[in-house]
């Protein structure tokens, strides 16, 4: 039964949230790092038949290997993602898919760098990128479980303080906070005070939740994403998150942090807005 448990724990941890690097300039370093390092190991170690090469061909062969090892971290960091969009969405990365991401990485590698050592007469394909790739398994497994703990302890950290500097602040308000917003599109038309409008989904039909005497309302308008940002010009109290989501920062109940990132809970809607990456300096600013 204990072990039972050990492995339904073990399998939970998959299915926790993760960060992503796709898409990203982190992902770019990260390709880097992992070049560096093949590289690096292949002088050290000279793995394979590398030993058998004069200085010259050796940094060629190694060179050449690394930049192998570059691009196979691109396909797996840029291209992949653009192909396989489900897959790869931010909001729903986990360390299951973390791990897979690895693997994938891994698999690449091994393939392609055994596979140009084999044209060299270096290594025996595909039976070395086999043993490379089946030793990387278990490193690669506990890479990202550490991973997932270091980021969720970090983020849950910082979400905490943001949450502490958030009670000493008072309210942001417009410039003239009784300016009234005016959101026009075809033939529809919706007027709120700045702080009414309490956040924004955009879209090709745009969400707009606001308050009022009887609670919290929503309209759906067909108006342009840029009409919208114009309209909101000049009220700092709102912040774009996502690309998507418009949220009025008066209106956050907590920042939540996770191994992904930030998330925002918003005061009187039952939503919970994932924050990227890429936007989590506005959080910290907030």
């Amino acid at each position: 039964m204990s072990f039972l448990k050990g492995f339904k724990k073990s399998f939970g941890v998959l299915q926790k949230p993760h960060h992503s690097s796709t898409l990203s300039i982190r992902g770019f370093l990260h390709s880097l790092l992992v070049t560096l390092v093949v590289v690096s190991l292949a002088f050290i170690i000279k793995p394979f038949g590398l030993k058998q090469l004069e200085a010259s061909k050796l940094t060629n062969t190694v060179i050449t290997a690394g930049g192998i090892t570059f691009l196979m971290m691109v396909l797996a960091q840029f291209l992949f993602p653009l192909l396989i969009r489900d897959f790869y969405e931010e909001e729903k990365w986990t360390t299951g898919k973390q791990l897979t991401q690895l693997l994938i990485m891994s698999a690449l590698i091994s393939l392609a760098t055994t596979y140009y050592l084999y044209s060299k007469g270096l290594a025996a394909f595909p039976l070395d990128a086999l043993i490379l790739f089946g030793l990387s398994i278990v490193p690669l497994g506990i890479l990202a479980v550490i991973q997932q703990n270091l980021l969720q302890g970090k983020f849950e950290r910082l979400a905490l303080e943001k949450n502490e500097e958030l009670k000493r602040k008072g309210v942001l308000n417009s410039e003239n906070p009784l300016n009234v917003l005016a959101f026009r599109g075809n033939g529809q038309k919706l007027n709120l005070i700045p702080n009414q409008l309490i956040y924004i989904r955009l879209g090709d039909v745009s969400e707009f939740y606001y308050q009022n005497m009887l609670g919290v309302e929503k309209s759906s308008l067909n108006i342009p994403r840029q009409s919208i940002l114009d309209e909101l010009k000049g009220h700092p109290q709102f912040e774009v998150f996502r690309g998507d989501i418009i949220v009025n920062v008066n209106a956050i109940r907590q920042v939540t942090g996770s191994a992904r990132g930030y998330d925002i809970e918003i005061a009187r809607i039952d939503e919970l807005v994932r924050v990227s990456h890429k936007d989590k300096k506005k959080i910290e600013k907030l």
